[in-house]
C-alpha cells in the first residue's frame, strides 16, 4: 500500500529492494494502492486507480489521468488508459492526456483489455457489453456473432499471439482462442 519498485540482485547473490514511491513528493501516494503495472514506450508505469507513477529508469513521474482509471497499456506504441465515466484517453507529451476520439461510447463501461485489432485498431474488450473496435475516429461494437457470447461470458483479458491471433479470456466461460 503507497509503495512501489522493484527489485534487483546485487554482486553478492542477495536480492535488494529500491524503493521509487521515495521519489513521489505528493501527499495522494499515502492513500494510493497500486494494483496494476505495465511497460509502455520504454518505461514503466505503476498504476493506481486515480493516478499513473512513470518510472524512466532514472525518475518517476506522477501523471493525473482526468479521472478514475483502469487498466492502462499499450497499443500501437501508445499508452492509453480507460478513464471511467469518459472514454479511452491516449497519454500525450508532457503527461497530458487527450480523449481518443469516438471512445465517449465507452463511457458506462468497464474496460478490461486494450489489443491491437491486427487491421490498424484497437479492440477494446469490456466486461459485459463484449468488444468494441476503436479505429478511424470510431468506436463501435464489433461486428461477429462470437461478441454475443463474450457479452454473457463476462471478458477479462486479452493478448496478442506471436504468432498471429488472440488468446480472450473470459470469467465464465474459459478462454477463447
Amino acid at each position: 500500500f503507497a509503495e512501489f519498485g522493484y527489485w534487483k540482485t546485487d554482486a553478492t547473490g542477495q536480492r535488494a529492494y529500491t524503493s521509487l514511491s521515495r521519489q513521489v513528493s505528493s501527499k495522494r501516494l499515502g492513500k494510493e494502492e497500486i494494483w496494476h503495472i505495465f511497460q509502455g514506450q520504454g518505461h514503466v508505469f505503476f498504476q493506481s486507480f486515480s493516478a499513473l507513477y512513470e518510472y524512466d529508469f532514472q525518475s518517476v513521474t506522477e501523471l493525473s489521468p482526468p479521472g478514475a482509471v483502469m487498466f492502462g497499456t499499450e497499443v500501437g506504441g501508445q499508452i492509453w488508459v480507460p478513464v471511467i465515466g469518459k472514454g479511452l484517453y491516449e497519454l500525450r507529451a508532457v503527461g497530458t492526456f487527450q480523449l481518443v476520439p469516438g471512445t465517449e461510447v465507452l463511457k458506462d463501461k468497464i474496460v478490461q483489455f486494450l489489443v491491437p485489432n491486427g487491421v490498424g485498431g484497437v479492440w477494446a474488450g469490456t466486461t459485459n457489453s463484449g468488444i468494441f473496435e476503436v479505429q478511424g475516429g470510431q468506436c463501435r461494437a464489433w461486428e461477429s456473432p462470437l461478441n454475443e457470447v463474450f457479452k454473457k461470458h463476462q471478458l477479462n483479458k486479452a493478448v496478442l499471439l506471436r504468432g498471429g491471433g488472440w488468446a480472450i479470456g473470459t470469467i465464465l466461460g474459459g478462454v477463447y482462442i
